[in-house]
């Protein structure tokens, strides 16, 4: 699970299927290039499938493996508010 996209790819996709451009711009600082090679490596890896028949209306999913990685993307994210709150001091 490399690179600075993935794992915010995999969380926007926790909540259900979304369109390309829903997840374009849920994560608004990523391209659309980079968006589409990360995809691809993600389908690669059988964490998520492609479940619209054209590419105009690309829909993407978590497969069942990828939805297994809920527990430990929650638990990242919990500890990143904590972490956050220790160096803001809040």
């Amino acid at each position: 699970m490399n690179g600075k996209w993935r794992i915010k790819i995999i969380a926007v996709l926790l909540d259900g299927p979304k369109r390309f451009r829903e997840i374009s711009l849920l994560i608004n600082t990523i391209t659309d290039r980079m968006l589409s090679i990360e995809l691809k490596k993600l389908e690669i890896n059988m964490l998520v499938q492609r479940i619209s028949k054209y590419s105009a209306q690309s829909e993407y999913e978590l497969t069942d493996h990828g939805k297994s990685l809920k527990p430990l993307i929650m638990e990242l994210m919990a500890w990143g508010e904590l972490h956050r709150g220790k160096i803001t001091g809040k």
